[in-house]
């Protein structure tokens, strides 16, 4: 039954073109929604409404139509059937109780053969017959009959079930159905019926399988069940894909020097748990000597050597199967000398560092296990002015033998300018020549960039790291490294040359270099972390 006022059955497949009204009069037959009024409107030769049925099961419908009680109904409404074999027009006297049944009665009108899946209408119109009067817009009923030879259709006893399953697995729709005679099946995909082939199998049969499955099968999955009586629709099944094991960021390749850090890391996503398994050269890592972190996201390589130098690449599972990153070098240095190097892990307590890296600014910078590059320590300097320094054998840059110096600087804020770095001097018998490196607050554009420092003449000062393509700063750690050649000194960010050939010298000649400063004397509105201090001859 679909009424044509709203709050009555099926109303939603009822429709209108034109103009009408709402009307208090209803039909007052049992099966209909007491007291919600009805729809009426001229028959002015265009007004007409819709009434519309798709069926689940094929066979033969009675058709009925219901009007209520009304002094001005017309006497010529026609109503058009739409069925299995076309279209019939009906008219009907609305204004007796009579033809056939009259007023507040289901009035048949005829017996019709409609598909199931299939859309059919009852259209009452003014279109060929227009006098004046009312068009009473109430309910329409279609009444199965049967399939055919007293044969009724199938009866689904079991729906399938929607399915989840990983990308390239198989899923398995069923139905089960009872019914007279022989049953045949047809599975369709959002409404449309299959083919065996390609992903499909099993179309006409009552199990579909669909093997390999990608989001081209991703839809909603039903199965029609027919006899000699007519067709049964089961309901519809979803086929989903869960997330499919994938690596959006693979490792990258690292050089260090001997006795440096390398950390490797993964990003992935997939479905349930991510598990990880680092591996080097493709045989499986474990934890202990230089490699921590072999079943995280992120390995680790400490103190590295020559030993460790290798293809390293991470083997992600989750609940859609595993996926291997692409492979990343590990490139271990050996031509230079280590002048020192300090990753801060060696220190049992604050004086010890203390007393390798005596204090020049107080309170001087703290040593911290909250966060660090190579585990388990770092130096913590907050924003008050804090430095160390400690002195090392004077060593001399040139173009063939350059001084390396670098180290890892965590940011933490990028907003604000601040002023967080490290320095190197030539320091004895009087400063002649100062390098810092690190985060400052002379220039706008280190809002973007990190900075370095080229002290006295020819020196420029303090300039911003921004050659094309240099890095710019984000939140995390940061590997910060200078070069310094004979003249010159390059400058780079995470790997990347961020600024070249910045000019250095004095009128007495080439300079060495001799102190190695941690922290700035100089008040931050941020704090900052150190890590993996080093200077090397050579490269």
């Amino acid at each position: 039954i679909v009424e044509s006022r709203s709050g009555g059955k099926n109303n939603a497949n009822y429709s209108e073109v034109g103009s009408f009204g709402n009307s208090s009069g209803k039909s007052i037959v049992w099966d209909c929604t007491k007291g919600i009024g009805s729809r009426y409107a001229y028959m002015n030769g265009t007004n007409r409404c819709s009434y519309r049925f798709t069926p689940s099961t094929s066979g033969t419908y009675r058709v009925y139509a219901t009007w209520c009680t009304s002094a001005n109904a017309t006497q010529q409404l026609e109503h058009v059937v739409t069925h299995a074999g076309g279209s019939t027009s009906i008219v009907f006297d609305t204004d007796v109780d009579t033809n056939p049944c009259g007023r507040n009665n289901w009035n048949l009108l005829g017996e019709f053969t409609l598909n199931s899946g299939v859309q059919y209408t009852v259209t009452q119109t003014s279109q060929n017959y227009h006098d004046g009067m009312v068009l009473r817009a109430d309910a329409v009923k279609w009444e199965f009959v049967s399939g055919g030879g007293g044969v009724q259709p199938p009866t689904i006893t079991q729906q399938p079930a929607a399915q989840n399953v990983c990308p390239g697995s198989t899923a398995v729709f069923s139905v089960t159905a009872t019914g007279e005679g022989t049953l045949t099946y047809q599975w369709q995909k959002n409404q449309v019926n299959l083919s065996n082939g390609g992903h499909y199998s099993g179309v006409t049969t009552n199990t579909l399988t669909v093997s390999n499955a990608d989001s081209s099968d991703a839809a909603n999955y039903r199965c029609v069940v027919s006899n000699a009586g007519g067709s049964t629709n089961s309901n519809s099944a979803a086929l989903t894909l869960k997330a499919a094991t994938t690596i959006t960021q693979h490792p990258s390749n690292q050089t260090v020097a001997v006795g440096g850090t390398a950390n490797f890391s993964v990003t992935a996503t997939g479905y349930g748990t991510l598990t990880y398994q680092w591996q080097k050269n493709q045989v499986n890592l474990s934890n202990g000597g230089h490699y921590s972190g072999v079943t995280t996201a992120t390995l680790t390589i400490s103190n590295a050597d020559s030993n460790d130098a290798a293809s390293y690449r991470c083997v992600v599972t989750a609940g859609c199967g595993s996926v291997t990153s692409n492979s990343a070098t590990l490139t271990v240095t050996t031509g230079g000398t280590t002048i020192f190097f300090d990753n801060f892990d060696s220190y049992a307590n604050q004086a010890a560092f203390t007393t390798v890296w005596p204090i020049s600014v107080s309170p001087g910078g703290t040593l911290s296990t909250s966060l660090y590059f190579s585990s388990p320590k770092s130096i913590y300097i907050g924003t008050s002015a804090a430095r160390n320094q400690r002195n090392f054998t004077a060593t001399v840059a040139s173009d063939a033998v350059p001084i390396v110096w670098k180290y890892r600087l965590y940011d933490n804020n990028t907003t604000n300018l601040d002023r967080q770095w490290c320095e190197l001097l030539d320091a004895s018998p009087s400063i002649v020549q100062l390098v810092a490196l690190g985060k400052s607050n002379v220039l706008t554009s280190m809002r973007t960039y990190y900075a370095a420092r080229v002290a006295y003449s020819p020196g420029p000062g303090w300039i911003a790291l921004n050659d094309t393509g240099a890095p710019t700063r984000s939140v995390g750690w940061h590997e910060l490294k200078a070069v310094i050649k004979s003249t010159t000194i390059d400058f780079y960010v995470d790997g990347v040359l961020a600024k070249a050939n910045v000019t250095y010298a004095n009128s007495q000649g080439q300079f060495s270099f001799d102190r190695a400063r941690l922290g700035s004397g100089y008040s931050s509105t941020s704090l900052a972390y150190y890590d993996d201090y080093s200077v090397v001859s050579g490269q």
